[in-house]
């Protein structure tokens, strides 16, 4: 139940990005045997499901170097629905100008 709450926590707040929401549902759903799929999930913490697939999308969709950007506060979430259409490398050089030129 511990791990159930810190998560429903961490996802609603504010600051996080996107994929990092996603990834923090990847890490509960792959740790902790009481959910068997998403919608699981999604029930548990009280998440709409489709938010739940957006976040899971950019999760495994998003490139490490772009994850870093967001985490850093470089990257807004339109940014990453944005560049998670390209392959990674594709991100990786869309992010460094979107930084450069301060496309925010």
């Amino acid at each position: 139940m511990f791990k159930l709450v810190y998560f429903h926590g961490k996802a609603q707040r504010e600051d996080l990005s996107d994929a990092e929401k996603g990834d923090a549902v990847l890490s509960l759903w792959a740790n902790y045997d009481k959910y068997e799929t998403f919608k699981d999930v999604a029930e548990a913490i009280n998440t709409p499901y489709g938010s739940l697939s957006n976040w899971i999308y950019a999760a495994r969709n998003i490139s490490a170097k772009v994850k870093s950007f967001m985490a850093s506060g470089n990257l807004t979430n339109e940014h990453i629905y944005q560049l998670v259409k390209y392959p990674h490398g594709v991100q990786n050089k869309l992010a460094d100008v979107i930084i450069r030129a301060r496309i925010l």
